[in-house]
């Protein structure tokens, strides 16, 4: 045939004039191709990912759903069991309570069915508690977890409280007491402490009347059963008598006295209260109980731990005898001096003026023999104050007691002169001569005297 050759024939012959490049683009073809199948192969997959996955969702949820009905039957299934068990138990009861009634064996069952069924309907149910029930809850993969559910009982609780009207319940007992009303502060506390305490020891409603400033006595209701009543009316009364409440110490509290006249009483307690305040003060705290003016008692009660109450005491002593505790006051000393009851005066003074120069020249406390204690009191001059101070008081009464001294030998003296003048002056009126101490005068002028 003749004509031109086509474009396969041209390539052909192309490749055939230059073998290595028909090679190459052998080669190039083939990678391509294979290229061009993995890029179709990824993508096929991908959308086929893309199916699946809400397929696997919806999958998911089917299974969560039918867990979650699995749960909710196997919970209702134990409830109804729970119940079952319940009304088995009261069933129990009540069958129970109908043989302790001594129903008589030759009755008929139908006249005890009718008789249970009436009890029945009369009686109370009991309740009765229900325990926990514990649900399986399945969770997700091969895990399992326990949930106990709790079904809660209500209770009836014993109520003390008073009625609004103030009448006491049926079974209370109310009792009324008036105690001192500079003591009602002692009852109550602070903010409220010893009264709560009371209440919560007692088991009583305690109610203080609203206090009027004019009236001595103050009324306190107590509601409460009989023998809490009597209780609490004890403590409140001990609470008054001793001006504090035992409920309020520790384990280690004790209690104890000191026989203290009512003419040391002022002395106890201080100008404004501020010695018997640094009494209670001794330690870890003493509580100290006055005896009362009206009924006249010297007993003062002392509370708190021994070791306390033991200076308490010492302290006590010493401001009998001295008016002055070096427990109370360790910065301070006192010293005793012995002055004779004639020589007062010198060491007082006119109106006082005295012994106020040397208090207040010195800094010191000069205290004299009381003469209102009688026996009781201090016969000595008692000075107080720091060393320093008591050493110069004391040199300023010692000089006050010479110069009384120096007085009274003066004093002799010229009264033994004033007896002789008189002696001789009578001697001389009888016999004419001149007195003999005239003589002796003029002796003496000769003498150069």
């Amino acid at each position: 045939m003749s004509g031109s050759p086509s474009a396969a024939e041209k390539l052909l012959a192309s490749f055939l004039e230059n073998p290595p490049i028909a090679i190459i683009g052998i080669v190039a073809a083939l990678v391509m191709g294979a290229l061009f199948l993995v890029a179709t192969g990824g993508g096929a997959q991908a959308e086929a990912a893309q199916l699946k996955a809400p397929q696997a969702k919806k999958a998911g949820k089917a299974a969560k759903a039918k867990a979650s009905k699995r749960r909710a039957a196997e919970v209702k299934a134990q409830r109804a069991a729970a119940a079952a068990a319940a009304q088995q138990q009261e069933a129990e009861v009540e069958e129970d309570s109908s043989d302790d009634e001594g129903e008589p064996s030759t009755v008929a069952p139908v006249q005890k069915a009718k008789k249970k069924r009436r009890k029945r309907s009369k009686k109370k149910k009991p309740k009765v508690p229900v325990a926990p029930v514990e649900v399986v809850d399945e969770g997700a993969g091969d895990e399992w977890s326990t949930v106990k559910i709790k079904v809660k009982t209500k209770s009836k609780k014993k109520s003390h409280k008073v009625q609004k009207s103030g009448a006491p319940a049926a079974d209370q007992e109310k009792k009324e007491i008036e105690v001192m009303s500079k003591r009602i502060g002692t009852i109550i506390g602070q903010k409220g402490a010893t009264i709560n305490a009371i209440k919560d020891a007692t088991n009583c409603q305690i109610d203080i009347q609203d206090r009027d400033s004019a009236s001595e006595t103050t009324v306190i209701t107590i509601t409460g059963d009989a023998e809490d009543v009597k209780y609490a009316a004890k403590i409140i009364n001990e609470t008054v008598k001793n001006n504090y409440c035992k409920l309020m110490k520790g384990e280690s509290f004790k209690e104890s006295s000191i026989m203290v006249p009512a003419a040391f009483h002022h002395t106890i307690i201080g100008s404004g209260g501020s010695t018997i305040k640094m009494l209670k003060n001794i330690g870890g705290g003493v509580e100290i109980g006055m005896p009362n003016k009206a009924t006249g008692g010297e007993r003062v009660k002392l509370g708190g731990d021994p070791a306390d109450i033991d200076q308490a005491k010492q302290a006590i002593n010493e401001l009998m005898q001295f008016t002055h505790s070096s427990i109370l006051e360790p910065g301070k000393v006192h010293i005793e001096i012995a002055v004779p009851t004639e020589k007062l005066g010198r060491i007082i003074g006119p109106k006082g003026q005295t012994v106020k120069h040397i208090q207040g020249s010195t800094g010191t406390v000069v205290r004299t023999p009381d003469r209102r204690l009688g026996d009781l009191g201090n016969k000595n001059v008692v000075i107080i104050g720091t060393k320093s101070q008591v050493a110069a008081a004391k040199r300023l009464i010692e000089a006050k007691l010479a110069e009384a001294v120096a007085a009274e030998v003066a004093a002799e003296e010229a009264r033994e002169a004033a007896e002789q003048q008189s002696w001789d002056s009578k001697t001389s009126s009888k016999t004419g001569d001149a007195p003999v101490w005239q003589d002796a005068a003029a002796d003496a002028e000769e003498d150069g005297w």
